[in-house]
């Protein structure tokens, strides 16, 4: 899917195309909804794990990617690329880049329907094609439960342990692992949650 905006696209057009002809679904975050309600078949948005940004070719996005990895130490390598958590700086200012804004949109405008999700990191690697554009994999979740009194923000997630490797599900698998090491696990009677220090 293009995800070039209707005013952006209709600007570069001949001749220019006014705005009251513009339609209304103008963001990638409505317009992402819209589609995944037609290949849903319109049933629940549950489970949501993956938001894929691919063959990037936005400028603002692509230096946003080449700052982030050169700031981390890292290469745009081919899948599976390089697992980056939300926690950094260079995760963050990647969801803030253009091609990453949708995300936080979608999943605050239709709350309701995938639940109270995180973005908890972002997979950065380069397509299988000539151009090697840069692809982008954010790892969605939701956050880990808390004990009463502890902090009810955001998951974070330990940015010093090794990156996990394999596939986009076995990473998700590792985060939700990772988290409820991280937040707590309810013991085996059942109890409220252990610490895990």
């Amino acid at each position: 899917m293009n995800r070039e905006s209707p005013p952006y696209a209709a600007q570069k057009c001949i001749p220019p195309i006014p705005a009251n002809h513009l339609p209304h679904l103008t963001s990638s975050s409505v317009i992402m909804w819209a589609a995944w309600q037609e290949w849903s078949n319109f049933q629940t948005i549950k489970g949501l794990r993956w938001w894929l940004s691919i063959s990037i070719t936005n400028e603002p996005t692509r230096r946003i990617i080449k700052r982030a990895l050169d700031n981390a130490g890292k290469l745009l390598v081919p899948y599976p690329g390089e697992f980056i958590f939300m926690a950094t700086d260079e995760a963050q200012a990647i969801l803030g880049s253009p091609n990453g804004l949708g995300l936080g949109y979608f999943l605050i405008q239709h709350k309701s329907q995938p639940g109270n999700m995180y973005v908890s990191g972002v997979v950065v690697y380069h397509g299988d094609t000539m151009h090697q554009s840069p692809c982008l994999a954010f790892a969605v979740m939701p956050p880990a439960a808390t004990a009463p009194g502890q902090n009810q923000g955001s998951a974070v997630a330990d940015s010093r342990v090794p990156s996990p490797t394999g596939n986009l599900t076995s990473v998700c698998e590792e985060l939700e692992r990772r988290e409820a090491e991280a937040h707590g696990r309810r013991n085996k009677h059942g109890g409220g949650p252990v610490q895990v220090h």
